[in-house]
């Protein structure tokens, strides 16, 4: 039992005319072993090998220094991780050795360490969704502009608030703005999240160090501004233009928009709905379950409180049993064109606020509030995290959300 690492050549014992043959780096832990390729430019002939270190190729191989070297730097990693290993008290496994032997680029440099953290993710969060991962490959675009080889020594409270004042002057989605603070966030939290990755996984960075910036270094989102929800009456107003004034599109991004407000969904939420998060309850009817895309909370979606919901869900539903998405995919357009159907909605229904997809959700998360839907069933709702007083989490199953919104008539408003 334990662990051992050798050179070897031609370990599958082939034959071939050339004799040229392939050398690996046999790992052996407890008794199992497993074979690594070492790159070379070219298979090595059999009378260039040696077979002792450090001299494994002879120096009569046109290749011998370049081969030898990478010979030496595979077993420098392996002696490397198992150091570190041995510092954390931790056994070296092969699913460790496999993600340290493809790393590429300098693991002194934070930029490689970053980019092999997205090409090669930790195990706990390999199944991120794909907007979750553009975010971090997003963080990673402006650290290379920011500076393409910060090193991991150089990473203390200031340079962590300089990245973020980079990130925070980046330019906003309208002309002439800058960075919303909520997007700063959201993507200095990635920062960190690999920063305390490398201090816990890998130990590039003191511990000290990745506390100090956590407690000195954040981004403050203001308050989000009162009044951006559409009233009852003007919903009201939105379903009662005709359809005789509507094209087709906008007849389309109109139900969508009630279906956000019914959901206290974001448009991305629709996109990413998958089929298994559609249900249909034999008692109260249509509900959506499972982890939203944004942020993999749990959500439970009561649209059987809205009389409509259903008839959008099932007018908008992907013919394919197949497809992995409830809502076929075009029903659907880019953000900018959706923006600006819901703006001639807006002013057709006599709302002269600043619309976006995004004021749905502010909306339907405001009316299940004001008809009385409390916390935590309107976190479970929203698919944000629940935690009670005392720090421990609180289930909401069916049953919790039907009680929680039993005095939440819909149905009456007529929206």
């Amino acid at each position: 039992m334990g662990i051992s690492v050798a050179v070897k050549y031609n370990w599958r014992k082939e034959l071939n005319k050339s004799d040229c043959y392939q050398i690996d780096i046999r790992v052996t832990i407890d008794c199992i072993p497993k074979y690594y390729p070492v790159k070379v430019p070219q298979k090595i002939p059999i009378w260039d090998w040696s077979g002792d270190a450090p001299l494994w190729v002879k120096n009569t191989n046109p290749f011998a220094f370049a081969v030898n070297n990478e010979i030496l730097r595979v077993l420098g990693v392996i002696n490397d991780l198992q150091n570190r290993l041995f510092l954390q008290k931790r056994k070296l496994n092969f699913h460790l050795l496999d993600r340290e032997l493809g790393f590429t680029g300098n693991r002194q440099s934070f930029n490689d360490y970053f980019r092999n953290y997205i090409k090669n993710p930790p195990e706990l969060v390999k199944d991120l969704k794909d907007g979750t991962w553009e975010k971090y490959t997003s963080f990673l675009g402006h650290l290379d502009k920011f500076n393409p080889r910060l090193r991991f020594d150089q990473i203390d409270v200031e340079m962590a608030a300089r990245i973020r004042n980079y990130i925070s002057r980046q330019p906003g989605m309208k002309k002439g703005t800058k960075m919303a603070p909520a997007s700063v966030k959201s993507l200095f939290d990635k920062f960190m999240v690999v920063l305390q990755h490398a201090c816990d996984a890998d130990k590039l960075i003191e511990k000290d160090v990745v506390d100090d910036i956590a407690k000195k270094v954040f981004v403050t989102v203001p308050d989000r501004q009162d009044g951006l929800h559409w009233d009852v009456i003007e919903i009201q107003n939105l379903k009662k233009i005709p359809l005789s004034a509507l094209e087709s599109s906008q007849i389309r991004d109109r139900k969508l928009f009630l279906l956000q407000i019914y959901g206290s969904w974001y448009y991305s939420d629709l996109i990413y709905m998958r089929r298994s998060d559609v249900h249909i309850d034999h008692e109260f009817g249509i509900y959506v379950a499972g982890a939203r895309n944004k942020n993999e909370q749990p959500r439970l979606v009561p649209l059987w409180k809205f009389p409509e919901a259903e008839a959008i869900m099932k007018e908008f539903e992907d013919p394919d049993p197949k497809s992995s998405y409830w809502f076929r995919r075009d029903a659907f357009v880019e953000g900018q064109t959706y923006n600006r159907n819901l703006k001639v909605l807006a002013d057709m229904a006599g709302v002269y606020r600043e619309v976006t997809s995004k004021t749905a959700r502010h909306t339907g998360m405001t009316l299940m509030a004001r008809m009385g839907v409390q916390y935590p069933a309107l976190k479970k709702i929203a698919g944000q995290k629940i935690r009670d007083i005392g720090r421990t989490y609180i289930k909401m199953g069916i049953r919790e959300i039907v009680d929680a919104t039993e005095l939440a008539q819909f149905d009456k408003l007529g929206i």
